[in-house]
C-alpha cells in the first residue's frame, strides 16, 4: 500500500477536475434560474393589477438576466484560457469579472453562482484565504440548501487542507459525511480518507475507504479506494 500512502494535491485537483465543477455549476444555475423565471411569471400574471408588485417583478428579472449573462460570459472566459494560461494568471484576468457580478446583483442567482464560481478560481490559484472568505459568504446566500452546504463544506475543508489545517479540514469532510444526504458524502469520505492517511491514521483511512466501495460504489472514488484496500 506503500505508493497510496500520498494523493498529491495535484493529483487530488485532477480528481476534483475545475472545469468539470464549472460545468456543474452552469447545469444547477440554468435549472434554478430556470425554474425561477417560471415562477416569476406566474407571480406576475396573478399580481397584475398591483403595479408595484409588477414593476418590482420587472426589474427583478431585468437584474437576472444582465447577470446571467455576465456569469455565463465569465465563464466561458474563464474555460477559454484554462488552454494556455496558469491558475493564477487566470485568476487575475478573470477576479474583476465576477466580483462585479457580486456586487451589482448580489440577490441574483447569478450573483451567488458567482461566488461559487470565483471561490472556485481563488482555490485553483493556491489563494485559500480568498476562497475560504467567498465560501464563507456563499454559506449565508444558500442556506437551506443541503446541495449547496455540502459543496460549500468540501471546498472549505480543501481549502484548509491546502493550507496544511488539517483537523479543520476533517470536521468540514465530517460535516457532510454525517449529513443523512447522500450528495457528495462519497467525495467527503475520499478527501477525510486522505487525511487520515496523512495524520498516521490509517484505520480510519480503511473504514472510509470502505464506506465508498459498499455506498457508493459506481464513484470515481471507488476504484482507487477498491485498489488502496486490496493493495
Amino acid at each position: 500500500m506503500a505508493r497510496y500512502n500520498e494523493v498529491s494535491l495535484s493529483r487530488k485537483k485532477e480528481l476534483e477536475e475545475p472545469d468539470e465543477v464549472t460545468e456543474n455549476l452552469r447545469k444547477i444555475f440554468a435549472f434554478i434560474l430556470k425554474y425561477r423565471v417560471r415562477i416569476g411569471i406566474g407571480v406576475t400574471v396573478f399580481f397584475l393589477l398591483i403595479i408595484g408588485a409588477v414593476t418590482a417583478q420587472y426589474f427583478s428579472h431585468l437584474s437576472e438576466n444582465k447577470a446571467s449573462t455576465l456569469l455565463d460570459q465569465g465563464i466561458n472566459k474563464y474555460n477559454a484560457m484554462q488552454k494556455d494560461k496558469k491558475p493564477a494568471e487566470i485568476c487575475n484576468l478573470i477576479e474583476s469579472d465576477f466580483k462585479i457580478i457580486i456586487t451589482r446583483y448580489p440577490n441574483t442567482v447569478a450573483g451567488k453562482f458567482a461566488m461559487l464560481q470565483l471561490a472556485n478560481v481563488y482555490y485553483s490559484a493556491d489563494k485559500y484565504d480568498d476562497a475560504i472568505a467567498l465560501y464563507e459568504k456563499a454559506k449565508e446566500s444558500f442556506d437551506g440548501s443541503i446541495l449547496f452546504e455540502n459543496f460549500i463544506q468540501i471546498g472549505l475543508g480543501l481549502c484548509h487542507e491546502a493550507k496544511g489545517e488539517h483537523k479543520k479540514a476533517i470536521a468540514y469532510f465530517e460535516k457532510v459525511i454525517s449529513n443523512p444526504d447522500s450528495l457528495m458524502k462519497d467525495q467527503a469520505l475520499f478527501n477525510a480518507g486522505r487525511i487520515y492517511g496523512e495524520t498516521g491514521e490509517e484505520g480510519k483511512r480503511i473504514e472510509a475507504y470502505k464506506k465508498i466501495v459498499s455506498d457508493f460504489n459506481h464513484s470515481l472514488y471507488s476504484d482507487i479506494a477498491k485498489e488502496y484496500i486490496s493493495g
